[in-house]
């Protein structure tokens, strides 16, 4: 992890697989080792050492839904059992961590961060209007949040129905 930052290396994380069912954490276990499988989706651990997290989708295999991606970062559970206990928490990050590795770092990884990835002048003003505060609690319920409205590059391209009413 020491070596990232010296090198450039950016990690592309991939949250919704922190979020594994009991039998796929066996699976890991039986495959890696206790000791290995114990350290799998070490983002706090990387985030802390000074790695750049890129966050991202691994669709087909996994979802492409933000909102779960962000949420499986932060509560390492499936969205649809909150109450299972989360796969190595230690390894959870916060929300704000999350929302920069969805926005502005996954703009940086590819160097496209001069033209979007955050709202400022100059950029290309492609944002979404979510239903609600992200950082109001609980956590456990991120993946409910739904965009109300979304531009791509200045132009609306999504306006949930009423919003623009």
């Amino acid at each position: 992890m020491s070596r990232f930052d010296r090198l450039g290396a950016i990690a592309s994380a991939q949250t919704p697989w922190t979020a594994a069912r009991e039998e796929q954490r066996q699976l890991y276990r039986d495959l890696l080792g206790d000791k290995r499988a114990a350290r799998n989706c070490p983002f706090r651990s990387m985030r802390d050492a000074g790695v750049m997290l890129a966050a991202g989708s691994d669709w087909s295999v996994s979802t492409m839904d933000p909102m779960q991606i962000i949420q499986t970062g932060v509560t390492y559970l499936p969205t649809d059992q909150p109450d299972s206990p989360p796969w190595n928490p230690h390894e959870r990050l916060d929300l704000l961590t999350m929302l920069e590795a969805y926005t502005v770092n996954t703009a940086y990884a590819p160097r496209f961060d001069d033209c979007t990835g955050s709202l400022e002048a100059g950029k290309d003003a492609s944002f979404a209007i979510l239903d609600r505060n992200p950082f109001a609690p609980p956590a456990e319920t991120f993946a409910q949040t739904r965009a109300i409205e979304a531009s791509l590059r200045g132009e609306i391209v999504y306006a949930a129905p009423g919003w623009a009413d």
